[in-house]
């Protein structure tokens, strides 16, 4: 009995032996994946802070372009025709759009219905934000009505530039672009609208509302 005894005390003391070093083993283990966490959860720290100070100058740049933004609406009100301030203003458009600033010039101005009167066309937004991307533009005619280009002719149209053309111009006709359609004789002003590099189309007046002749594709 004694003997077994004895020899059980080196096992017992070799498999304690064993234990700690497996257990001295996870420690370390497991304070290097600790360090590692404490290492990575600096570096968040550091890359959240770093995307908070650009959210912040975001949001200054944000507020620098609004003021900017505010301040041409402001030159653009102020430089508009009494004639333009009126009709806008008395056509309620005013309430529910602004004018598209980014156009340049922001309105043309000439007789576009033939009716000896002066008529205004300007490019307008929706202020319902989720509109706001796109501009449309609107003829403000001086008789007091307003004619919609999108009503007129649809949203198949180029944009971005225009450029005035005077009654009686000669238009030259663009058979292939226009179902064999001639080009229209010019009663009233008109306008040419042009997407740079590309397509651009005749605006004009055809009896009682607007037309749309294809100049090229």
């Amino acid at each position: 009995m004694m003997q077994t005894t004895i020899l059980l005390v080196p096992v017992l003391a070799g498999l304690i032996l064993i234990s700690s070093c497996r257990n001295t083993q996870e420690i370390k283990s497991l304070q290097n994946e600790n360090s590692q966490l404490k290492t990575e959860n600096e570096q968040l720290k550091a890359e959240y802070e770093l995307l908070k100070t650009e959210n912040e100058q975001l949001k200054g740049q944000v507020e620098i372009q609004k003021g900017i933004t505010e301040r041409v609406k402001y030159l653009v009100h102020q430089s508009m025709p009494e004639e333009l301030r009126r009709l806008y203003d008395s056509s309620g458009i005013s309430q529910t759009h602004e004018i598209d600033v980014c156009i340049n010039p922001f309105y043309l101005v000439g007789d576009y219905d033939g009716d000896s009167k002066q008529d205004f066309v300007i490019p307008v937004l929706s202020k319902q934000s989720e509109a706001r991307r796109f501009s449309t533009e609107v003829v403000l005619r001086g008789n007091g009505e307003v004619n919609w280009l999108d009503e007129d002719i649809g949203e198949n149209r180029p944009g971005g530039v225009w450029t005035p053309v005077f009654r009686g111009a000669q238009v030259r006709d663009r058979l292939g672009y226009n179902a064999g359609q001639p080009a229209p004789i010019l009663n009233a002003d008109a306008f040419i609208l042009a997407r740079p590099q590309s397509s651009s189309a005749l605006i004009y007046w055809h009896g009682n509302q607007f037309a749309l002749y294809w100049l090229s594709d």
